[in-house]
């Protein structure tokens, strides 16, 4: 989600961190055994899947029915990686960063005139240190109405993901249906012990129409279905902390604070996306996209929401990339607006079971808007590959609060600048 990446954002800019990062791939399709003890590699194959310009481009071919044209060639990826990540200024949230690893698994298979199948799996286990003043999950998708205290803590998290999709050509239009689904669930082994459990289901149809076999224009329906159960607990006969449901900007309702410990958070998003890319991977290509977000949260003693929140994002992505003899390169830019707003219910307590529910009112609004650029350079030689690149980013944005009055404004500037070196090693014999 952009919000989240927002956040970061916001935080990033002046962090300095310290990452460790052992990272093992191995192209299953690019590689066959020779002699036992000697591997032929089609060299190609790997700079397309090491270019850190292709890693840039794969968003314009994100719609299923414009799958196919993704990679020049068939692959399969399977990785291992383990990070260790410290910052010193972070959205506090989010955490101060995590220390752990998973394991991760990606195949392509192409077929321009029959069926174009792909898939992709990984897990990941790590602990986010240092999470305060928010003890549910998925900060970025159900912000600012999160459940929290003043202790928080390392958080463990457990997550994993698997989908796929499948594109086809009949008569004159290419067709793509891709889905997915994410779980998550993180926890803490001393007080407060939140224990949550959410989940994340991505559903998208595509059709694509190609023009003069170089460029081709495709239409995609988004859906997303989101639950997450938020359980906090204490095991501490001393007491424990005060847990209230923050509202945005320190605001939080006083009735709903205190013992109201398990909340469930349901969410529905409905998008659509415009891309037009070309077909042989060079020249212009463009999308854009919008999606509206609806999450309600619901707490166990109260029979009414007590939030609700929705959220409008709209994006513009134009890139321009190709290659001219061993030269590669890309120009992105992308710009964005995000619009989120929270409905809290005004609650009264008449001495029953639950609370009574007197009114909705909207109180919570954030806007951001922003634009990111990205640009690299790089020659893929016959025994070494290296590219150079910047990057830069401007964002505005905008947090309120009404009754009490609060907002915060934020102006932000990044730029940055990266050099990548790929070289094969080993006895390796390439094509």
């Amino acid at each position: 989600m952009i919000s989240l990446q927002n956040q970061r954002q916001l935080c990033l800019n002046k962090s300095m961190y310290f990452r460790k990062l052992l990272f093992l791939t191995v192209f299953l399709s690019v590689a066959n055994s020779y002699a036992q003890d000697t591997v032929v590699v089609n060299r190609q194959q790997i700079a397309e899947q090491t270019s850190p310009i292709v890693a840039l481009r794969d968003e314009f071919y994100s719609s299923p029915a414009l799958r196919v044209f993704y990679r020049t060639y068939n692959f399969s990826t399977l990785a291992a990686q383990y990070t260790n990540e410290s910052k010193d200024v972070y959205l506090q949230q989010i955490g101060a960063g995590s220390k752990g690893g998973g394991a991760y698994s990606e195949s392509f298979n192409k077929n321009i005139t029959g069926i174009t199948l792909w898939g992709k799996a990984y897990y990941n286990n790590e602990k986010v240190k240092s999470v305060n003043f928010n003890e549910s999950a998925d900060y970025d998708m159900i912000f600012p109405y999160v459940m929290a205290d003043t202790v928080g803590g390392d958080l463990n998290s457990e997550n994993y993901f698997f989908g796929g999709g499948i594109s086809k050509m009949l008569g004159k239009f290419r067709y793509g249906v891709q889905g997915s689904f994410k779980g998550l669930q993180s926890f803490r082994n001393r007080d407060p012990r939140p224990k949550n459990i959410s989940t994340t289901i991505d559903f998208s149809l595509s059709i694509a129409k190609e023009f003069n076999a170089k460029q081709a224009f495709s239409v995609d329906l988004l859906l997303q279905k989101y639950n997450q159960n938020n359980a906090l607990d204490f095991v501490n006969e001393l007491g424990f902390p005060l847990v209230y449901h923050d509202a945005g900007l320190g605001v939080y309702n006083e009735l709903l604070a205190g013992t109201k410990t398990q909340a469930y958070y349901k969410g529905k998003k409905l998008g659509t996306r415009l891309s037009f890319a070309p077909i042989d991977l060079k020249g212009f290509s463009a999308t854009l996209e919008f999606n509206n977000l609806n999450v309600s949260k619901v707490l166990s003693s109260v029979s009414d929401n007590v939030s609700t929140l929705t959220d409008n994002y709209l994006n513009l992505n134009l890139a321009y990339f190709g290659e001219l003899g061993s030269q590669r390169y890309i120009f992105k830019l992308k710009s964005y607006f995000n619009d989120r707003k929270g409905t809290e219910a005004t609650f009264a307590n008449l001495g029953g079971p639950s609370l009574q529910k007197i009114v909705d009112g909207q109180r919570y609004n954030r806007s951001a808007m922003g634009l990111l650029l990205d640009a690299a350079y790089g020659k893929a030689l016959t025994k070494l590959s290296w590219f150079l690149g910047i990057t830069g980013n401007y964002a505005v944005q905008r947090e309120s609060y009404d009754l009490p009055d609060r907002f915060m404004d934020v102006d932000l500037a990044k730029f940055g600048v990266y050099a990548t070196v790929n070289k094969t090693l080993g006895k390796t014999q390439c094509l």
